[in-house]
């Protein structure tokens, strides 16, 4: 795993369905009536349509009594669950005050061990990032007392697809219903950037931990709102960054604990593709994506990096973006092939950070460049020794002669796994998970200040 390249990172991330059955079903799908449906103002609007299930405010069915069929006709696999009492009537998701009621059925989080027999799992979304990472690793978790509950996307087919793949119960067109079930304690949000944000507030609203897929957000200003809807409610946020798990970092992160490279100074991070455009999907629309590869790319080697570094406060940053071959007709597409007429993202980024230690970083992210080859790797450069993360090699002088060392017989090591796994350890164990939503937070706060730096033309804070 330690050489996967940026050619094999995320790759799940590249399958059509994720982006097209998540995303743009979601702008196009025709949704039936909902009967007795009210508005904010509580009139009824019987007969009209329903919004997009993952777009923030769409309006829902009324939340259903125990025993007795929702009025949702969005619902797959329904069936009663005996005990259960009703959420708000207007959100259609536990309260926190409720959760406080209900006692030891979900009150537990961060800090508190819990002592379940199981812990059911609710994935939103069904695209190819949670069927390959995120539903494979929670069914190979089943003999450790993990069981996936149920699965919500627009895309009816998608539903049953992922209900008889993975023998999942419950199967929810509005992902709200699936954020209804008791027996859920933790959801993975695996929809596009833009729909990462609302799925995961009203999850941790709901009392349940949540993993979601990388970045965080769109942008600061929707992390905080995720980091905070933690902390409200006393829940764990874990964000998916897999590299971290990845045997070569693991090994790199234990030199760098035991002080072998020093004080590192200066890291130099990339995620570079030669021809590597997406598509599909809406990779390449800012207004979905949050930007180009800066976000998508760049946003899994700098978390890295900067975690490698011990997470060093960040000051300010600077940046420029450019948009070169995007628009271009006739480009060679080696990701298949996109309408240059959309495209609305950066196709290169740089950036240069500023920490308050003293220690700088440059990041750069490419979907196209005239490079020789695609590059996916941090370089550290510290006052003791250096390293390169993939292949992992590291860099010192001993005795006045300079060494290069290479580790040999990592272990083998699946990191979306090992990310799942991790998440779950860490409810069980009321310990912080690996990847929390604050980290991810200073991640996303950086990004934003290179993309508003590149746009004003001068270094800014970041904040």
């Amino acid at each position: 795993m330690g050489r996967r390249g940026v050619a094999e990172i995320g790759e799940e991330h590249r399958r059509d369905d994720r982006h097209v059955g998540a995303a743009e079903q979601c702008q196009t799908e025709q949704k039936p009536p909902v009967r007795g449906a009210r508005g904010s103002c509580g009139r009824e609007r019987v007969g009209a349509h329903r919004e997009s299930l993952l777009e923030a405010g769409a309006a829902s069915g009324a939340p259903s009594r125990a025993g007795r069929r929702p009025a949702s006709s969005h619902i797959i696999g329904w069936a009663p669950e005996a005990g259960t009492s009703r959420p708000s009537r207007r959100t259609g998701v536990w309260s926190p005050r409720q959760q406080r009621r209900r006692g030891s059925r979900v009150g537990w989080g961060l800090g508190r061990a819990i002592d379940l027999e199981t812990i059911g799992v609710g994935v939103i979304g069904c695209g190819g990032i949670a069927r390959h990472a995120h539903l494979t690793s929670y069914k190979q978790l089943e003999s450790q007392g993990v069981k996936i509950v149920a699965v919500a996307d627009v895309v009816p087919e998608l539903v049953e697809r992922v209900k008889a793949e993975f023998d999942v119960p419950y199967g929810y067109l509005d992902y709200r219903d699936l954020l209804r079930h008791d027996e859920i304690h933790a959801v993975s949000v695996c929809t596009p950037n833009y729909l990462h944000k609302q799925p995961t507030v009203d999850a941790l609203d709901a009392g349940k931990h949540v993993l979601v897929e990388k970045p965080l957000a769109m942008n600061a200003a929707e992390g905080r709102e995720m980091v905070e809807a933690a902390r409200r409610n006393g829940r764990q946020l874990q964000v998916g960054f897999m590299s971290r798990f990845q045997s070569n970092s693991q090994a790199l992160k234990r030199f760098i604990e035991a002080g072998e490279l020093g004080e590192i100074y200066y890291a130099r991070a990339q995620s570079l593709r030669r021809r590597g455009i997406p598509g599909w999907g809406v990779f390449t629309q800012k207004d979905k994506q949050g930007g180009g590869p800066l976000i998508d790319i760049g946003v899994h080697i700098l978390d890295l990096t900067l975690w490698l570094m011990g997470h060093p406060k960040p000051v300010a940053a600077s940046g420029q973006t450019y948009t070169k071959f995007g628009t271009r007709e006739g480009i060679v597409g080696l990701m298949g092939q996109w309408d240059p007429k959309n495209y609305t993202v950066e196709d290169f980024g740089v950036g240069f950070v500023r920490f308050a230690n003293g220690a700088t970083l440059t990041l750069e992210a490419s979907f196209a460049l005239n490079l020789e080859k695609d590059v996916h790797n941090t370089e550290l450069f510290g006052t003791e020794g250096g390293a390169s993360w993939s292949p992992l090699k590291l860099f010192f002088e001993r005795n006045r002669t300079l060494l290069d060392a290479t580790p040999h017989r990592l272990p083998e090591v699946k990191p979306y796994f090992e990310e799942v796994r991790a998440f779950i350890e860490a409810i069980r164990t009321g310990t912080p998970v690996p990847v929390p939503g604050e980290e991810a937070l200073v991640t996303t706060m950086i990004l934003d200040a290179i993309y508003r730096s590149s746009e004003l033309g001068h270094e800014v804070p970041v904040e």
